[in-house]
């Protein structure tokens, strides 16, 4: 008697703990990820997360991994991810987070360029086109060189002016207008939106531009095995549909965005 009433105990427990344990393998991995506004890459909204969300989410989502992001001035989100408190940074390049990890293949790839008012005159033509000029631009962010090394290391004769928020456009605009600084240096896509999305803003001068680089999903040195989520992120990046779902993201985003403006 006491045999068959285990084995009619089974009967009913074993469907329970299969289907506990197929729900327990369907729930998809989470990675959370730091980042700043850096529209149109990634966005303080919603609706609109920007297309480097949208494309990564889509990505990960073929490998059953769920993306969440968390948008911080841009020296508290390495700051944090470095500590710990997020898997790393969503965007991010080798002179911003160097103890970070980094996979092999970039997330995407961006354009730093130089924007004076409408009316200015000045062209960039490398460090020397510095001296005496006011130039803008967001702490802790990687920008190529020789701005890079303005900003890092100025001379003398060269004045900088460095903000740190979650709306740093907001800030370099606002100086620009009000005379306090000659130039701002951003992302060429980045000042597009910033002047497409905001009613009244002056249009900018683009006194130069610097080669189009990459940047990378980084992960942070405090994570456990980093290493996992790195070959997780190589595996996502080369998938055969990858540059297919990059595109597609950009377009949609952008179309949406202009639905609205």
């Amino acid at each position: 008697m006491r045999l068959v009433q285990i084995l009619l105990l089974s009967l009913f427990t074993l469907p329970t703990a299969f289907a506990e344990q197929n729900a327990h393998a369907d729930k998809p991995e989470v990675m959370h990820f730091a980042a700043t506004s850096w529209c149109p890459y990634v966005c303080d909204d919603e609706d609109h997360p920007g297309f480097i969300v949208t494309y990564m989410r889509q990505l990960l989502s073929q490998q059953n991994v769920e993306l969440n992001v968390t948008i911080l001035p841009w020296s508290r989100a390495i700051k944090e991810s470095r500590a710990g408190k997020y898997d790393g940074l969503l965007t991010a390049v080798h002179s911003e987070a160097e103890d970070f990890q980094f996979p092999i293949i970039p997330t995407g790839y961006y354009q730093d360029c130089l924007f004076g008012q409408s009316e200015s005159e000045l062209k960039f033509k490398g460090r020397e086109s510095f001296k005496g000029i006011r130039v803008g631009g967001v702490k802790d962010y990687g920008y190529g060189s020789p701005i890079g090394e303005l900003f890092s290391d100025p001379k003398p004769e060269e004045s900088i002016y460095l903000v740190s928020s979650n709306r740093p456009m907001d800030q370099l605009s606002g100086m620009l207008e009000k005379n306090r600084i000659d130039l701002i240096a951003g992302d060429k896509n980045v000042m597009e939106y910033y002047q497409n999305s905001k009613e009244g803003q002056p249009i900018l001068s683009v006194a130069g531009c610097l080669d189009e680089v990459p940047f990378y999903t980084a992960i942070s040195p405090s994570v456990d095995s980093p290493e996992r989520l790195i070959r997780q992120l190589e595996t996502a990046l080369s998938a055969k549909n990858a540059q297919a779902l990059y595109h597609q993201a950009k377009e949609t985003w952008v179309s949406s965005l202009e639905g609205e403006l």
